[in-house]
């Protein structure tokens, strides 16, 4: 059993919440928590709960509670001693008893990789305000003011812990807010200071201090305490002493390398001592031939060496130099009373490198041992993976079906020394020329989609920058890339090219956001469209807007941003790395240019084969649309790349052979060469970058496998968080790696305060990742979820999907079964929580995903399950599987009203009654809104409870036909929603007010309502409801002067629909247009619209909308006697009508 203090009292047995429900009960409880173990007196319990002047059945009233505790606790958790009562509670079951305990734990540990662990797990039992219900009770304000003190204290430990590791940077932000609301936490404040002063900021630090010392003088009349005050002369004299220093001696480089491992075996004729003497001197000279050839050298038993070639240094041609080696040490031997016999193998292996040797752990050591035992004396057996390593420069014969015998070497290949020059620009002036083409179409005002396909490496992206260079137009450029994580950052790109025309950067706070994407659409944008479109982009830019929307809106939304800009002056949008995308922003991006007309627009995508491997139909057949394959660049062209770096006269042919014709293959190739003064011919681009990576000093190496974990773009705060060392550092190694090519600067940044920094490319990027061993991955992506969860702040679900990429993957690294992996766990959930809620506004699909990996992730007693449960059923919903949405809510709503959580289990009970009503459960539909109120009314309003009780009217009056009740009901609705600023659930409520007045006679008032709700709705930025209005509207004119008054009006609602991607809203609409029609007479056109409107509702599971269209064909074929075709139709239509309650259908 576990009880909970920390946050909303809590009881856990099992799994399941045995907390008390009754106030009274509650308050027993915490008093026995509060004085746990000890008895609590009668008198001082019934004091508490009644105060001085008790009612005289208190005595018998307590007993009830106490009798009502027993059963859910057990009957001996709560004993009965003389003058009260006394709960027992053993170890590990009280939170706060745990709070305390990691607390203690963290204050007496030295490391501060440990201490920041103990006192982040501290940290996650804190659920909230602890005691809050009973804030007001004398027995619980000494308790509560206790535990809000150890909460402070275990954030000071875990900030030290922070600046002891060096993330002085990443923890300024969260500082600062902790100063503001604690302004006389002293501990608080220094740590500030000094994270100021090692960033760099020294005249913030002070003034941090300053601001200080001016609240403890005015709020207590009293000068800073003596360490604050000796921090600031230590800033000001610049002491050494403030910088940072490592608490822990140097720990070996860990990594995982591709090695090429060579077990040598020796032998002599007896085992007398004589004999085994002569081994010393002949392993001595085998060692020092492995060392020559550039192994790492260790003893593997009395007779035995093992070398281990790719260790401390990597070479393209380990495998080779490892079989050149073997054979010197084979034909050194001399002595031919020792044998030798030796075994190669090659593969990944963790590297463990320390200042007197290198150790090699895996399977490749264990293979290298088993060849060797099995080779014949005098001969050297490699492995499959060897030999192909090897053989072009080595001869084999196959020994057995997984071993081959190494024979003699071809000729050795001369090495070339080289020096660094800017690379050309060569073998694309084609692909040049097509691009250029395309501008000027574009520039003629005709949308042109270009697609740049090659394989890594082959120069796509230097492409679109040598044509960005070459062009003096003026066309404005906007650039987003899509991210590789999962199914990819949803729309992630798109975000960034509105954030880039907008100015918006990562450190803005929503406001601001939306502020400058306010000022972006004045210059863009016509007046009527702004709100709408601002409201929908929102969410793009890390706010939210007034309307919740969806996928179609946004998109529409973003084709409008795009369009304005592009009508008033060339623009030219860039979309990279396209085959990360999500197939939303996939299919927007190949219509955008067919929508937008008359702009002058040119979108360029690059991307892999594998684009058109997913999308094989990708651009094709339009006349505006190209794809560009970048093939493979011809021996000249690839050797001008190589000539760039290697300037000797003479470059060898295998070098531009294995270059293949791929530009960053043959400049890889040639830096490896010149660095080094060896030739090495890669067997994959793998070998090349692992092995240029291996030229760098071992801190420099660290930046970047480190910036490797934050991912393909980087900042330098986030690598020393990774990293646990000092921003300063960070930047310094920097400077290195692009000195080396490795990484490149971005002239602005999306990070306020932080350089923006990206690998030159993806693969350098993934090589060095996949050096970083697996333990301590683990730890990497969390500190990386950490800082960007800290950066995020308010923003975290505009960054969730990022989040709980990296927290996943520090739980996948992670020991299974262990307490860290269960935070992890419950952190990645709760992410990507977050981010499927972000996710189903407008891409449905994404959501959907996100939802399940979320409940495959989160434990079978998570506390989110049941939530994320219903977000899955509405996203299921969304999709148009609304059948299979159905058991999702119910297992969801069970396990809500489990836990309590009544506002969310109404919100689900809500959906699912959306879900019932468009399948005709208008029954179970009525109960759940019902149950809905019932929950939410014991609160105070919130948006669902205005939202049910406008149901509730609707119900009454569109089932009922109870126009009275239903008035009453959308005035109780629109009162809250204006309480709780809802404007989507006013604009709704006053059309069915309006309805309701309508259908009572008071005509004038109804129209009024209807079109006061439509101004609302347009001006709001509302959208599906604003397009609901437009069709009310249009039939109650069309009642009142005829429907040719009200076609127009409901042409126009599906005008503004589609405009702004209202996919379902606007079919509606159409289904409504052939009741107009049908009243003009105009049946045929009634016919040939509805056959239209069935084929697209039957193919997105049937819903109201062919209730609708039925009804009328079936009215239409009985009245021209062709009731042969009006039987059909009717036998299907009358179910659904029965199912629905229909009375005019079924009439």
């Amino acid at each position: 059993m576990k009880f909970r203090l920390l946050g909303p009292l809590t009881v856990v047995d099992d799994g399941n919440d045995v907390t008390p429900r009754r106030a009274q009960q509650r308050a027993v409880l915490a008093m026995l928590l509060v004085r746990r173990n000890d008895i609590v007196p009668v008198d001082d319990l019934i004091e508490a709960l009644w105060g001085e002047d008790p009612p005289d059945t208190s005595a018998t009233a307590l007993q009830g509670h106490i009798s009502a505790l027993r059963k859910a606790l057990g009957a001996r958790r709560i004993e009965t001693r003389a003058p009260g009562y006394r709960l027992q509670v053993g170890n590990d079951e009280l939170d706060a008893e745990r709070f305390e305990r990691l607390l203690a734990e963290s204050r007496n540990t030295r490391e501060p990789a440990a201490r920041l662990e103990l006192a982040r797990r501290a940290l996650e039992l804190w659920r909230g305000e602890p005691l809050a219900e009973f804030s007001d009770q004398p027995f619980a304000r000494s308790e509560i003011t206790g535990l809000d003190e150890l909460h402070l204290s275990a954030i000071e430990e875990r900030m030290q812990a922070e600046l002891d590791l060096g993330r002085h940077a990443s923890v300024i932000t969260e500082l600062e807010r902790l100063v503001r609301a604690q302004p006389l936490r002293e501990r608080l404040r220094g740590q500030l200071v000094l994270a100021l002063y090692r960033s760099g900021r020294e005249a913030d630090a002070l003034n941090a201090y300053q601001s200080g010392r001016k609240v403890a003088s005015e709020e207590l009349g009293l000068d800073p305490g003596a360490p604050l005050q000796l921090l600031e002369r230590q800033i000001l004299a610049r002491d050494p002493a403030l910088d940072l220093r490592s608490s822990t001696p140097s720990l070996p480089e860990q990594a995982r390398k591709h090695v090429t491992v060579v077990v040598a075996e020796f032998t002599t004729p007896s085992s007398d001592p004589e004999d085994a003497e002569r081994l010393g001197p002949l392993l001595l000279r085998a060692r020092a031939l492995m060392e020559s050839h550039g192994a790492s050298v260790e003893p593997l038993f009395s007779s035995s060496l093992v070398g281990i070639f790719g260790a401390r240094r990597a070479y393209e041609d380990d495998a080779e130099r490892s079989v050149r080696a073997a054979f010197a040490i084979r034909d050194g031997v001399g002595d031919t009373s020792v044998r030798a016999r030796i075994g190669i193998d090659s593969g990944r292996a963790l590297v463990t490198i320390k200042a007197e040797r290198v150790d090699v752990a895996g399977a490749v050591l264990t293979e290298a041992s088993r060849l060797a035992a099995a080779a014949p004396f005098g001969a050297i057996v490699v492995s499959a993976d060897v030999r192909r390593a090897a053989s072009r420069v080595i001869e084999f014969e196959p020994r057995d079906d997984t071993s081959w015998l190494a024979r003699v070497p071809r000729e050795t290949r001369p090495t070339r020394h080289a020096d660094y020059h800017e690379v050309p620009f060569v073998g694309r002036a084609e692909e040049l020329s097509l691009l250029e083409r395309a501008r000027e179409r574009a520039g003629g005002r005709v949308a042109q989609l270009v697609t740049i396909v090659g394989e890594p490496g082959a120069g796509k992206t230097r492409l679109v920058r040598e044509f960005r260079d070459r062009r003096s137009d003026g066309a404005t450029w906007r650039e987003g890339r899509c991210l590789p994580y999962g199914s990819g950052i949803t729309l992630w790109a798109l975000g960034e090219i509105v954030k880039q025309e907008a100015g918006i950067t990562e450190s803005d706070d929503p406001d601001a956001s939306l502020s400058k994407l306010s000022a972006a659409l004045e210059s863009i944008v016509d007046g009527d469209d702004r709100t709408w479109i601002g409201s929908s982009l929102a969410s793009l830019v890390g706010a939210r807007g007034s309307t919740e929307g969806d996928r179609d809106q946004l998109f529409a939304a973003a084709q409008r941003f795009i369009e304005g800009k592009a009508w008033r002056s060339p623009l030219v949008l860039v979309f990279e790395d396209l085959h990360w995308a999500d197939p939303a922003l996939l299919d927007f991006v190949e219509r955008l240019t067919d929508r937008v007309s008359g702009a002058a627009l040119l979108v360029i995508c690059t991307a892999r084969p594998e684009l058109l491997e997913s999308r094989p139909t990708w651009s094709g057949g339009r006349r505006n649309a190209t794809i560009v394959t970048l093939p493979p660049l011809a021996d000249d062209d690839t050797r001008k790349v190589i000539s760039a770096v290697l300037t000797d006269a003479r470059i060898p042919p295998q070098l531009v052979r294995r270059a293949g014709g791929n530009p960053l293959f043959a400049l890889e190739l040639a830096r490896i060469v010149d660095a080094s003064g060896h030739e090495r011919v890669p067997e994959s681009i793998d070998a090349v970058i692992a092995a240029r990576l291996d030229t760098l000093s071992p801190e420099v190496r660290a930046a970047a496998t480190d910036a490797a974990v934050v991912g393909e773009v980087f900042w330098p705060g986030a690598v020393a968080a990774v990293g646990g060392i000092a921003e300063a550092e960070v930047v310094e190694r920097m400077r290195r790696l692009i000195a080396g090519d490795f990484v490149r600067r971005h002239p602005s940044s999306s990070v306020r305060g932080q350089a923006e920094y990206a690998f030159t490319h993806a693969l350098v990027r993934d090589v060095a990742y996949d050096r970083i061993p697996r333990r301590t991955l683990s730890e990497k992506h969390e500190r990386a979820a950490a800082w960007i969860e800290t950066l995020a702040a308010g923003r975290a679900a505009d960054r969730a999907e990022l989040i709980a990429h990296h927290y996943g993957a520090a739980l996948g690294f992670a020991d299974a079964d262990s307490d860290r992996a269960t935070r992890l766990r419950k952190k990645t959930a709760q992410f990507l929580r977050m981010a499927a809620d972000r996710a189903i506004h407008f891409d449905v699909g994404a959501a959907e995903r996100l939802y399940r990996r979320a409940l495959d992730v989160a434990s079978a007693d998570e506390p989110l399950r049941p939530a994320i449960l219903a977000g899955l059923a509405t996203a299921v919903q969304e999709s148009g599987l609304v059948h299979e949405s159905l058991p999702l809510y119910e297992e969801a709503i069970r396990g809500l009203d489990a836990e309590g959580a009544d506002e969310i289990a109404a919100h689900a009970r809500l959906e699912l009654a959306r879900a019932l009503w468009n399948v005709g459960q208008t029954k179970r539909h009525r109960e759940l809104v019902d149950e809905a109120i019932e929950r939410l009314e014991r609160r105070p309003v919130v948006p669902d409870l205005a939202r049910a009780w406008l149901l509730k009217g609707r119900d009454l009056l569109m089932q009922g036909g109870d126009a009275r009740a239903c008035l009453e009901w959308m005035e109780r609705a629109i009162r809250g929603a204006e309480q709780v600023g809802e404007l989507a659930v006013k604009v709704r409520s006053m059309q069915f007010r309006g309805l309701s007045h309508w259908e009572l006679g008071d005509q004038r008032a109804g129209v009024a309502d209807l079109e006061e709700a439509l101004r609302l709705g347009r001006e709001g930025g509302v959208g599906f409801e604003t397009a609901m209005c437009y069709s009310n509207l249009a039939e109650v004119v069309a009642r009142r002067d005829g429907p040719a008054h009200g076609l127009p009006i409901l042409r126009e609602g599906i005008e503004f629909a589609e405009r702004r991607g209202l996919v379902f809203a606007a079919m509606w609409m159409r289904a409504t247009e052939p009741l107009l029609l049908f009243e003009t007479g105009a049946w045929d056109e009634v016919l040939e619209r509805g056959t239209a409107i069935l084929t697209w509702d039957r193919a997105r599971g049937t819903t109201q909308i062919t209730r609708i269209i039925l009804a009328l064909e079936v009215e239409i074929y009985v009245d021209r006697d062709e009731l042969d075709r009006a039987a059909p139709l009717a036998d299907e239509l009358l179910p659904m009508a029965r199912r629905t309650g229909d009375v005019q259908a079924l009439m």
